[in-house]
């Protein structure tokens, strides 16, 4: 598989689902808009996105949507156990 430039480490558009129990999850939405969605899962437990994996994916012909898990990188409140479980 080919890897592709920065420009498919840049984002176009990110910020912050909110949940309940006051947990906000943070997403990037990168490629074009108009071509194939791909999420890209966290890797948790713990895990938060990294940029370099959309290099992957040829920012042209996908667009690609990462997000952190709950709690954890750019979630907001880091930490928090509270109102984090997977019934919520």
């Amino acid at each position: 598989m080919a890897l592709h430039d920065g420009a498919a480490r840049a984002y176009r558009a990110s910020g912050h689902l909110a949940r309940p129990g006051g947990h906000e999850i943070h997403w990037e939405d990168a490629g074009d808009t108009g071509s194939m969605p791909v999420i890209l899962c966290h890797g948790g437990p713990g895990g938060s996105n990294a940029p370099a994996r959309r290099l992957f994916y040829d920012p042209a012909r996908f667009r690609v949507v990462q997000f952190d898990q709950r709690g954890c990188g750019l979630s907001r409140p880091t930490g928090k156990l509270e109102g984090n479980s997977l019934q919520e």
